[in-house]
């Protein structure tokens, strides 16, 4: 099975579960804390991705760690990935899941991507008119890239908008190749 159609089938089935159950914000706290826990926390990730530990050990230690913190179908969750051996795609499912709830309430992703860092005004002159524009919510991420020369690249979802010089240089390097030099 490909890996990202294991990420939307598990995430896709605990969100709607979820959202029938009336517990969306509940288990999204657990997953919240579960995936910092896990990028900071390196025993715990080389835990659930080793071939080596069995399910069992691993399930035990999940309800060890989180059994008086995550809501009882967070655990019946990983369990469910656990036991089906799909441990290492905890992180992509979890991602997925975030990004259903996004969808859900009407949260874009937004992400800016610059050359050089740009200033608070800005960025947040670009946040507020793209909250007018969309009317909607805005998760804003601001990544440099030097590669880019100058410009911008804007992506919000899946929509991009690519304002860069780089584009713009290899747009020309394109047209001069294929324009004939001698009629």
């Amino acid at each position: 099975m490909n890996l990202s159609k294991i990420h939307v089938r598990y995430a896709k089935a605990f969100f709607l579960y979820a959202v029938e159950k009336n517990i969306l914000e509940v288990v999204g706290k657990d997953l919240g804390l579960f995936m910092k826990e896990y990028k900071n926390t390196v025993e715990l990730s080389l835990m659930l991705e080793s071939p080596v530990i069995s399910s069992s050990v691993k399930l035990k230690t999940l309800r060890e760690i989180y059994d008086n913190t995550f809501h009882t179908d967070t655990l019946a969750f990983f369990e469910l990935i656990i036991k089906n051996k799909r441990e290492e795609h905890i992180p992509g499912i979890i991602s997925h899941f975030f990004h259903l709830v996004k969808e859900k309430t009407g949260i874009k992703e937004v992400r800016l991507t610059t050359a050089v860092r740009i200033t608070g005004e800005i960025r947040n002159r670009l946040q507020e008119f793209l909250k007018d524009y969309y009317k909607s919510g805005i998760e804003f991420e601001e990544v440099i890239d030097e590669k880019l020369i100058g410009g911008f690249v804007l992506k919000v979802d899946d929509i991009q908008y690519d304002a860069s010089v780089t584009s713009r240089l290899e747009k020309v390097r394109d047209k001069l190749l294929k324009t004939e030099l001698f009629n």
